[in-house]
């Protein structure tokens, strides 16, 4: 008499794309594509610049440059500098749930690596890590940092436990 074969499961290997639950439910959450990351940057990018070269020229104006002595004046520049670098862009993602100007433009969302929505500590973090490789590069230390990672994660991505999530 034949021995029926004991069935064994198999266990199917997950891709990037997927997020396991902790009831073992595969979602499929799919990353931001590089070109897409890099134009939301641009449009964040010219907006905070564009906001922080209007509030310079208004310092500059006769009604302001009247009251503020140059070091005043300097000290406001880069009190404003630090607002529309780092301050906003925390604020806005934060408030936003993860999604900026540019990344309402592209469709995508800043969550955290288990897809959850980011916290201040993610936010301040990536705006940080911004400054260096965004702001101070251009966009070339963040670029190839996310030329490397299968989910077009950048430095702040990865420091912040993060990515960018297409929901189009």
């Amino acid at each position: 008499m034949a021995v029926p074969e004991r069935s064994t499961a198999t266990i199917s290997a997950t891709s990037d794309d997927e997020l396991i639950t902790g009831e073992a439910v595969a979602l499929n959450l799919r990353p931001t594509g590089f070109v897409l990351r890099g134009a939301g940057a641009a449009i964040d990018w010219i907006v905070y610049f564009g906001l922080w070269i209007a509030i310079a020229i208004t310092l500059s104006t006769p009604l302001f440059s009247a009251f503020l002595s140059s070091a005043m004046y300097q000290a406001l520049i880069v009190a404003a500098l630090v607002l529309c670098v780092v301050v906003i862009p925390t604020t806005v993602e934060l408030a936003s749930r993860g999604r900026s100007l540019g990344k309402l433009a592209i469709g995508a969302r800043i969550v955290r690596d288990d897809g959850g929505a980011i916290g201040f500590r993610h936010a301040f973090i990536r705006a940080m890590t911004g400054v260096l490789e965004i702001f101070g590069s251009l966009g070339g230390i963040a670029a190839l940092v996310a030329l490397f990672n299968s989910r077009a994660k950048r430095l702040g991505d990865l420091i912040a436990g993060t990515y960018s999530q297409n929901e189009r």
